[in-house]
């Protein structure tokens, strides 16, 4: 199911050049409160970044917050059946911390063309 393809960031290092590695912190099935830590390359730097599952709806709604050294991430993805597939919209709201303040309108940008070369990826 997308649904759960989508929930289990493990899955990310198979189509997403930037995430290194990714595990999961949280024992039991995935679900509301689920945890992992991916390994991310960002900017030439390696550095970890933790989510969380914060809803998980089986019929349409999934959401993270993601929190990095420099940047706090809620992703909303909203999936509805259609034919025999299943289509995904999202949307991401960064917060830059530190530094990456000043460069919040390029982060925008470049973030917005990286998801849709990630989402083709996939």
């Amino acid at each position: 199911m997308v649904l759960d393809f989508l929930a289990d960031p493990r899955n990310e290092p198979n189509y997403n050049p930037l995430i290194l590695a990714a595990r999961k912190t949280a024992s039991g099935p995935i679900g509301l409160g689920t945890r992992y830590v991916q390994q991310v390359k960002s900017f030439g730097r390696v550095g970890d970044v933790d989510i969380e599952i914060v809803e998980y709806q089986r019929l349409g709604h999934l959401a993270f917050d993601i929190c990095s050294a420099g940047m706090q991430v809620r992703g909303d993805l909203l999936l509805a059946a259609e034919g025999s597939g299943t289509r995904v919209a999202w949307h991401w709201r960064l917060k830059p911390r530190g530094a990456l303040r000043i460069l919040a309108p390029l982060v925008g940008v470049a973030g917005r063309r990286l998801e849709r070369r990630v989402w083709i990826q996939m």
